[in-house]
């Protein structure tokens, strides 16, 4: 990855801040410093945390703002229900699909990046010479089950046997 703005999950979500900033404008004026600034703020923060996770030195650190992104998609899920109970938002729209595409965009990311940091190669034994008997062939171990398990829903889960090291 050269840049944030190469991950197709930094397009899409800002798109949903244009479309979220669309939307918001025909809220009544008494929100404006409530539900409009509040759904406004999330939304901006989504792409805002991709990119500066991306810019940070590290994939941990970049996981971490993936994980506020993700924590900033609930926040708008939520208050995009409160509009719509108080009928602000038009039937029609199209929102809720896109922060779940996005949440499951954002997911995707951070299980390709947390099980490339802690995926490796054990138990390879050393070559040996041409026509002598080589060793077994690598095992992939990954120590970071758990942690899915932590985070993603089972529906996500990739099947990774625990092995004991």
């Amino acid at each position: 990855m050269r840049s944030h703005r190469d991950l197709e999950v930094w397009q899409k979500s800002i798109d949903l801040v244009k479309e979220i900033y669309a939307l918001t404008a025909s809220f009544p004026d008494h929100e404006i410093f409530g539900l409009t600034s509040q759904l406004r703020r999330a939304a901006v923060s989504v792409p805002s945390n991709i990119a500066e996770g991306a810019a940070r030195g590290s994939q941990k650190e970049f996981l971490r703002f993936l994980s506020i992104s993700v924590g900033s998609l609930a926040e708008m899920e939520t208050q995009i229900v409160i509009a719509e109970k108080l009928a602000y938002l038009p039937k029609d729209h199209s929102v809720t699909s896109q922060v779940e595409k996005i949440r499951r965009m954002l997911h995707g990311l951070i299980l390709f990046r947390w099980l490339n940091i802690r995926i490796f190669v054990v138990g390879a034994a050393p070559r040996g010479r041409p026509g002598q008997a080589q060793g077994p062939a690598p095992t992939i171990g990954c120590l970071c089950t758990d942690a899915i398990e932590l985070i993603f829903p089972a529906s996500l889960r990739l099947r990774v046997k625990k092995k004991s090291f």
